[in-house]
């Protein structure tokens, strides 16, 4: 955030019609409840006219609700809201259907998967959504989706494990947070089984777990192993130089989400979301420049932006694949 502020209000030919940039920073704390007060407080009392904030979809479930429509903006790093709109988000994220999509494809295409078994957590709907689809790329005659089971409580998770292991599927699409993952992986189902994982930005946790984090395929939008992309580069020694750690998706995410409002608001002359101006240039027709390359909204505000698969094995992760953004 620091970062796209400085950028922004660097000139006045950078700023919003002359104008710079104030950011106000909310510490929603580590307990979800506190996004909702921190949104209404923020909003009411210091009146900000847009809000940036909640990096996965149950952050975003919390803080959406405290935003009236079309009374600001809110530019979430996250996916979106899987259950439903909100015309008052932007999601830079990746949504979770391009998620399933991509995965799907790089499965059989570049894995050569032909037969997969899914487990689905059932707690939360982005996960119903990726899984659908991914089974929706994945459905062709010459493949198969061998059993789909799924699970509301963790509990569930060492007799599921038992199961899986019984199978002996060649693939596993697990769909749910990388914790669950990493509880399926260690009640017995066998690291050498590749797992394509539908979920968040969670390749840190996976990455923690040497053992049992490995052999993993995931969806990300953003890598700083993509050298093709110059401003991945430069953001990634900019940010290190500035923090002293390595840049992450929820980094990249949360500058592109920051910098594509100001962006919009800059080519508005206008900042608040109830003014035409603004919301004409949150279309899919405009285009935008994020940090993976092109970028667009779609009509139910969310991205279409590079998506990357990317293997987690033994502590470190390389790039397989990546797949340019189609306009919507």
């Amino acid at each position: 955030m620091e970062m796209g502020v400085t950028e922004t209000n660097v000139s006045a030919e950078t700023q919003i019609d002359g104008r710079p940039v104030t950011v106000i920073f909310g510490d929603a704390g580590a307990d979800l409840e506190g996004f909702a007060p921190q949104g209404t407080r923020l909003l009411t009392v210091n009146k900000v006219v847009a809000l940036i904030g909640a990096t996965n979809a149950a952050q975003l479930e919390k803080l959406a609700p405290a935003v009236p429509p079309n009374l600001a903006a809110l530019f979430t790093p996250s996916g979106g809201l899987a259950g439903g709109e909100n015309k008052s988000v932007f999601a830079v994220g990746l949504d979770p259907r391009e998620r399933g999509r991509w995965l799907a494809k790089f499965a059989a295409e570049e894995r050569k998967v032909a037969d997969i078994l899914i487990v689905m957590d059932e707690g939360h709907e982005i996960f119903r959504v990726l899984a659908d689809a991914f089974e929706r790329e994945f459905k062709h005659v010459d493949r198969k989706i061998r059993q789909k089971w799924t699970f509301r409580d963790r509990k569930e998770l060492a007799d599921l494990a038992a199961r899986v292991a019984k199978e002996k599927p060649p693939a596993v699409l697990y769909c749910g947070t990388a914790d669950g993952l990493l509880s399926l992986r260690r009640g017995g189902v066998c690291v050498d089984i590749p797992v394509f994982f539908g979920g968040e930005e969670e390749e840190a946790a996976l990455l923690r777990d040497g053992e049992f984090g490995r052999n993993v395929y995931l969806t990300t939008a953003f890598t700083t192993q993509d050298i093709t992309a110059r401003k991945v580069q430069d953001f990634s020694d900019r940010f290190g130089t500035r923090s002293g750690q390595t840049a992450d998706a929820n980094a990249a995410l949360t500058y592109d989400a920051a910098m594509i409002l100001f962006t919009a608001a800059r080519r508005a002359k206008k900042f608040r979301l109830v003014e035409k101006e603004l919301k004409d240039q949150l279309t899919p027709q405009a285009e935008f420049e994020c940090l993976t390359g092109p970028f667009w909204f779609t009509a139910s505000q969310t991205a279409r932006r590079t998506v990357y698969v990317v293997q987690v094995n033994v502590g470190a992760s390389k790039l397989m694949k990546s797949y340019l953004p189609e306009k919507p």
